[in-house]
């Protein structure tokens, strides 16, 4: 589905010479119920309408809220892409440099971000929810899965802590050798 000719005509090119059968919609699916149609859903490019965006966020909740199904979002970083950022929906999978014809059709952008949404924040995954999210995505260079503390990890803060609290054997010797008050 896409609702500019020019893109529907390179995906029907591509998926031809990929030996790929698709059936290719020019209408806009935002906002209707169509999520038992699809297993994975990659949306691209759509945070520059402030409209879209606030259609897409519950669309897209209850699309992975009935069932569990892929939702996958790719943008360079424009304005109202923060709307996602902000409820901390979003995970990034990968990340790509921007030739130098989508530089200037992009108005400057260099970098463009793939990211996997979810109904739920990332760090509130259970850990068997984190294991298939780990089997299925790849991780990007240069960043960590978040990680549930393992018991030694939990006694390790636990001694640092404790560490930080006692004084050290300077402080005592500094409040040993502080004159006392008398009492008069």
């Amino acid at each position: 589905n896409d609702i500019d000719p020019l893109s529907c005509l390179v995906t029907q090119m591509n998926a031809k010479l990929n030996n790929v059968s698709l059936l290719i919609d020019r209408s806009n699916l935002i906002g209707y119920p169509v999520w038992h149609d699809y297993d994975v859903v990659l949306i691209g490019d759509t945070f520059y309408n402030y409209k879209e965006v606030v259609l897409m966020i519950p669309w897209l909740d209850n699309f992975q809220s009935n069932q569990n199904k892929s939702v996958y979002l790719g943008d360079p970083g424009r304005p109202y892409m923060a709307l996602f950022k902000r409820r901390h929906h979003l995970f990034r999978v990968a990340e790509y440099h921007l030739s130098e014809v989508s530089r200037f059709i992009n108005k400057g952008f260099k970098m463009t971000k793939v990211y996997k949404y979810f109904h739920i924040k990332p760090r509130r995954l259970k850990p068997k929810q984190l294991r298939i999210l780990q089997r299925t995505t790849k991780r990007p260079r240069g960043t960590k899965w978040p990680r549930r503390p393992t018991l030694k990890r939990q006694r390790m803060r636990r001694k640092k802590s404790k560490r930080n609290m006692k004084p050290t054997a300077k402080k005592k010797r500094k409040r040993r050798n502080r004159p006392k008050n008398k009492k008069s």
